[in-house]
């Protein structure tokens, strides 16, 4: 007699929007701003060092002066490109995730990037709306039932820490008015960038992690496999 047990139905997943090229595009950023951080981190330490000195010449202060403002300019640039990509990756992650699953997901595209723009609930509900993600990515039928991760709520406890850090360092740096406060200031400039520097590692890491599991649905379901660029080639 036929075994009437619980019959597993293939089920074959393709991508509602292709996020190959965001998603290699977002790492080369992440990795830039991870770059362009360690070198603001670097003229941070240099600076305490020429204010610790008691030796200052205005040559001295000029170069530094110039070197500080190229490289805090320059972070911003890439911090904006950086900020636009990632939510861009995140509302295409989302989307991609509403079309594995057949159940009705908590967080629209819309919202998984909106929240991060609502006071309070800033706070909270982007990391529910990426976690949403992550279950849907590791299995689509069954993802209520899927738990959480750790590398999840490492990235937002430290990405929350960042944006904590910078606004106490922007604090320091508007209310200067001695060489003590310069010393105070890049003591708090030098602990936000390190903190934004492992933000920038988690967020690499929970941008991998999500597009692997993400690719690995597709190509079990078309029974393709996928080189390093995210292109389909048949096995």
């Amino acid at each position: 007699m036929q075994d009437m047990g619980v019959i597993s139905e293939h089920r074959e997943y393709e991508y509602s929007v292709n996020p190959s090229f965001l998603t290699k595009f977002l790492k080369v950023m992440l990795f830039i701003s991870i770059g362009t951080t360690v070198l603001l981190l670097i003229s941070n330490f240099m600076q305490f060092e020429l204010v610790s000195s008691g030796t200052i010449t205005k040559s001295s202060a000029d170069a530094n002066d110039t070197r500080q403002h190229f490289l805090s300019i320059l972070r911003l640039a890439i911090f904006i490109v950086t900020s636009i990509t990632f939510l861009m990756w995140i509302y295409r992650a989302n989307k991609n995730a509403q079309g594995f699953s057949s159940k009705t997901l908590e967080f629209t595209p819309g919202w998984a990037v909106g929240y991060f723009f609502i006071p309070v609930v800033s706070l909270y509900l982007p990391y529910r709306a990426m976690r949403e993600i992550w279950r849907v990515s590791a299995a689509p039928d069954h993802w209520r039932t899927q738990p959480g991760s750790a590398l999840l709520q490492w990235w937002w406890a430290v990405w929350l820490a960042s944006n904590f850090s910078g606004f106490a360092a922007a604090r320091f740096s508007m209310h200067i008015k001695s060489l003590a406060d310069i010393q105070h200031a890049t003591i708090a400039s030098i602990l936000s960038n390190c903190i934004n520097i492992l933000a920038y590692i988690l967020a690499l890491s929970v941008v991998v992690a999500i597009s692997t599991k993400q690719r690995k649905l597709v190509d079990e379901g078309s029974g393709n496999s996928f080189d390093a660029d995210g292109l389909a080639t048949n096995n």
